[in-house]
């Protein structure tokens, strides 16, 4: 057994962007097994929906089964993944191609276990399921399985290894590190120029698309938002520049404390740094016209502001290691949307609980420091940003 899963592991797929897999998949052969990876959600969604389409193309007509994947432990009874993959080995009733859709299936490649037969333990890994299809699927049915995960994770990487892997990874919103100091927009301003060229035939300038990169951060689908409001807002305009964007999405500056936030609670140091930097930098916009730009304020504001945020990290992360669900989370913490009450899900999962006492008292340390250190706000909390995100 060890040395099958060793032979196993050697079989990995190469990744292909998401650019790429967008301007072929017309013209490719329909993959049985396509795994559908990376944080940035909206080209997630695009890619299953071109997948999906490829699929009615090739087969003329698809029997798509959508699956919601389980978010936490005490989920993961109501998924029955054997029958769910026992529909894919199954010829249809009516011809056509059989597929399914599993979303966010990241907790199935962990040690989750599910029982496939007579065994008396615990069951099967999930992954190991999932594995054995992927290794001998049907060729004329489709497997799509979509992950939050980077594209690199070997979990991935195996999974595809006898089809397709996706990496939908998320824009720079700054030129990368290997363009450092470089005078050319970020990832995010060039696809903002292109997504608005293309579905809304305007053109909005380098300055207008970067002012507006800045303003709402990398998140495609926000963007995507903001900018079908710009679009509304200067209806027959065919030129689109920072005063308009301004008009349009202005607003968003005072979500700066919001995006630093989220990029703690995603455990992204860079991106926390930079949006640190960015508010010491420009002040921290408070709503309502109201900005500080005293150093020593916006650090005591933003302590208390992230300890608010991880005291709801532990809560959350607390009622889901009880078997609470993403609903149970809505409930007690009175979220309306659906796509909030998964984001807080999948923050909480990147902290164990134990971490949570630490970074208390690394906050209080960073408190008192403010108070008595001679040393300047801002390095104090870069020290603690670092920290916290480190894994």
């Amino acid at each position: 057994m060890v040395g099958k899963n060793t032979a196993r592991s050697k079989k990995k797929a190469a990744a292909i962007g998401f650019d790429a897999f967008e301007k072929n998949i017309a013209r490719a052969a329909l993959a049985p097994v396509y795994v559908v990876a990376g944080p940035e959600e909206l080209r997630r969604r695009k890619a299953i929906d071109l997948i999906r389409a490829r699929a009615e193309t090739a087969a003329g007509s698809v029997a798509p089964r959508e699956i919601q994947c389980p978010q936490s432990p005490g989920e993961l009874a109501a998924l029955d993944l054997p029958d769910i993959l026992d529909y894919l080995r199954s010829e249809t009733l009516f011809g056509g191609m059989s597929m399914v859709v599993l979303r966010r299936a990241d907790l199935l490649l962990g040690r989750a276990r599910q029982k496939t037969g007579g065994e008396e333990d615990g069951g099967t890994p999930t992954r190991d399921i999932l594995m054995r299809y992927a290794e001998n699927p049907r060729k004329d049915a489709c497997l799509v399985i979509e992950l939050e995960a980077d594209a690199k994770l070997a979990a991935a990487r195996n999974l595809a290894a006898h089809g397709v892997l996706v990496d939908c990874r998320a824009l720079y919103d700054s030129p990368p590190p290997w363009q450092r100091g470089a005078a050319r927009p970020s990832e995010v301003a060039q696809w903002i120029r292109a997504e608005c060229a293309k579905k809304y035939k305007k053109n909005i300038s380098i300055e207008a698309a970067s002012e507006m990169a800045d303003m709402v951060g990398g998140s495609l689908s926000r963007i995507s938002n903001e900018l079908e409001k710009l679009a509304l807002l200067v209806g027959d305009k065919q030129e689109i520049g920072p005063e308009d964007v301004e008009k349009s999405s202005g607003h968003v500056k005072a979500h700066g404390l919001f995006t630093l936030l989220d990029a703690v609670a995603d455990r992204d140091s860079g991106k926390s740094l930079r949006m640190l930097a960015e508010i010491f930098s420009r002040g921290m916009a408070l709503g309502k016209g109201e900005v500080v730009f005293d150093s020593g304020g916006i650090a005591t504001i933003l302590i208390g502001q992230i300890y608010k945020r991880m005291a709801t990290l532990r809560r959350a992360a607390r009622t889901m290691s009880h078997g609470g669900s993403v609903e149970d989370l809505k409930k007690r913490f009175k979220i309306a949307q659906d796509w909030r009450a998964e984001r807080l899900a999948s923050q909480a999962r990147n902290f164990k609980d134990a971490e949570f006492a630490a970074i208390i008292k690394w906050m209080l340390k960073s408190d008192e420091a403010l108070k008595t250190s001679s040393m300047p706000p801002e390095p104090i909390l870069e020290s603690l940003l670092v920290k916290i995100c480190k894994r």
